[in-house]
């Protein structure tokens, strides 16, 4: 793993990682764009769609869609002031929903019934080079320099 990302986990661990504050303009005007255009980022034919939705872990969801499929759509967004501390604990943040949206499909599907769940880290700005092998290895998606635009 590249150095970097080491000094990242260190950040994350000590929770000053984007200064350790509640959610910013920036971050709420990106999760607000990706809720109302959903095909921004390659979502289409939504059924249902909420911003903060809540997991059984307690969990909230920047944003949530439910397709006309069934499809489960988590995503978590970073906006262009998240450090590369941030977008780390995005990606992780992402496989944590991903496990919790599986278990909860387990307990409440019908044997036989099943439906697609997907989670997407979606960032304003570049992905950084050493984060992508991370997100690839934990088979994270992600869409980068997303810009909100009226």
């Amino acid at each position: 793993m590249p150095k970097d990302n080491y000094s990242d986990e260190n950040t994350i661990r000590k929770g000053i990682y984007n200064n350790n504050s509640s959610e910013g303009e920036k971050h709420k005007t990106l999760k607000e764009y990706i809720y109302n255009h959903p095909e921004a980022i390659g979502i289409k034919k939504v059924a249902l769609c909420s911003m903060e939705y809540t997991l059984l872990s307690g969990d909230r969801l920047d944003v949530y869609f439910q397709l006309k499929d069934g499809t489960q759509v988590a995503v978590e967004v970073k906006s262009e002031i998240s450090d590369d501390a941030d977008i780390l604990r995005g990606i992780y943040q992402c496989v944590k929903y991903d496990a919790v949206l599986k278990a909860e499909r387990c307990v409440h599907c019908v044997k036989g019934d099943h439906y697609p769940v997907k989670v997407i880290l979606v960032l304003e700005r570049e992905m950084p080079m050493e984060k992508i092998s991370v997100a690839s290895l934990l088979n994270v998606c992600y869409k980068d320099n997303i810009k909100p635009q009226d």
